[in-house]
């Protein structure tokens, strides 16, 4: 790759960085496991005026959801459990209201959030999968349908395959990942504990937004509980590129088997349709075909992160991208990256939605309020003949680009938001938005 286009890269991530105001970033590529390209930006301490570097640790957020799955698929491999066997059986107390058969509820479901279950209130004080277990069976919810019929993120289920983890290899959840994934693949200044982070070094503050000033406030790091099975690891761009290898070299690295090959496929076979040309799989996005490859693909979100792993295997690229600022556009620096890498264009996009026209009285459907137990809260809205969306961080316009699809842009990235009804005469019941379900409250 010619040395211009990495250069064109840094000014547009530069760019991204001042317009969404990233205090911190860096950033790894590497094919055929050797780095093609590496940086950092900006700081990882505004107090301390300390600089990012390759080695500094960031959270990573929703990324882990990609370790648990590999290690449920090791799992599979050693003969201990099959993704398509029934949760009941190795959790004989899960329950959920309204699901009276349990069993129709398999492993791959909890992989991949397809159980039905809609998004939860956070309970990371509850310190056991015991007391998450009893959490899920006396909560108030209504199901979104059937196992499968539905795809819509639960970190409160997909945690249980922590608990799936421990019954089954006799080990704590933390030690099976650092023992059989992090130590074996090499990847170093990795770890899910709080306190080695610190002891290590070289790792960023957190910063939040201020809702008024926009300025960026440090945050403390924060003790995530049992949510740790798909948020918990804190990592580095090197160590992530280096995981990214066990992808796209079919489950080993350095001559050491990490899981099969078959298994490792699995992982990014589509489940369901999440967007027009993506799905999503067992812990990864797939797009199948983009200019000829595969994109399979992972982004997180805490306080204080925002972060993109992903690779090409087809091309045996891996990249990371990770960030200390809340919801901002990793993943558009991360796309750059991989596109840089394919030698396209920064700014080809992954999909291109077509805009349809719609009339005042079709759009007057889908206004109303939609609000989820795990604290969203939109409100849909006519202004002057555009259907507009509402939320606690914003207010934008949604452009049609089905009957019932509609995107709009936000931190720096096209968000889709999807509509759900019984009928064409009917208001819709859910709107599905940044991979939830959000049932329609008036």
């Amino acid at each position: 790759m010619a040395t211009n286009a990495w250069d064109q890269f840094e000014a547009k991530v530069k760019q991204i960085m001042d317009e969404n105001g990233i205090v911190g970033a860096a950033v790894a590529v590497a094919r055929d496991g050797e780095t093609i390209y590496s940086s950092s930006f900006g700081l990882r301490s505004i107090e301390q005026r300390l600089p990012v570097n390759q080695d500094t640790i960031f959270g990573v957020a929703s990324i882990s959801k990609s370790f648990t799955a590999l290690a449920m698929s090791q799992l599979q491999d050693r003969g201990l459990i099959s993704l398509d066997d029934p949760v009941v059986r190795y959790l004989p107390e899960f329950r959920l209201k309204g699901m009276h058969d349990m069993s129709e509820i398999k492993l791959f479901h909890i992989l991949s959030h397809t159980t039905g279950l809609v998004p939860m209130t956070r309970r990371p004080e509850l310190k056991t999968f015991e007391e998450h277990l009893e959490y899920l069976r006396d909560a108030d919810y209504e199901l979104l349908g059937r196992p499968g019929e539905y795809f819509s993120y639960c970190n409160d289920t997909f945690l249980l395959n922590g608990a799936v983890i421990e019954r089954v290899s006799g080990m704590p959840f933390r030690d099976y990942v650092m023992h059989n994934i992090v130590n074996p693949v090499g990847m170093q200044r990795t770890t899910l504990d709080i306190d080695e982070v610190k002891r290590m070094g070289n790792y960023t503050d957190l910063y939040v937004k201020n809702p008024e000033t926009k300025q960026p406030e440090a945050k403390p790091w924060v003790e995530l509980g049992r949510y740790e099975v798909g948020g918990g690891v804190r990592s580095n761009v090197p160590a992530l590129v280096r995981y990214g290898q066990v992808y796209v070299q079919a489950g080993q690295i350095d001559g050491v088997r990490i899981v099969s090959e078959r298994s490792l496929r699995r992982m990014w076979t589509p489940v369901y349709r999440s967007a027009p040309n993506t799905y999503y799989c067992l812990a990864l996005h797939a797009t199948p075909d983009y200019h000829g490859v595969t994109l399979v693909e992972h982004g997180g979100g805490q306080p204080g992160v925002s972060s993109h792993f992903g690779f090409v295997p087809e091309r045996r690229i891996t990249a990371s991208v990770l960030t200390n600022v809340t919801n901002v556009p990793a993943a558009v620096i991360w796309m750059g990256a991989v596109n840089t890498a394919l030698g396209l264009p920064f700014d080809t996009p992954k999909v291109v939605h077509p805009e349809v026209s719609l009339q005042a009285e079709q759009l007057a459907r889908y206004t109303g309020r939609y609000k989820s137990l795990e604290g969203a809260d939109l409100r849909v809205y006519l202004e002057s003949g555009r259907l507009m969306l509402s939320s606690q961080e914003e207010q934008a316009v949604l452009t049609p680009t089905t009957h019932d699809s509609f995107v709009f842009t936000s931190a720096g990235q096209q968000r889709l938001v999807k509509f759900y009804s019984k009928s064409p005469a009917h208001k819709p019941w859910a709107a599905y938005l940044g991979v939830r379900m959000i049932r329609r409250v008036e």
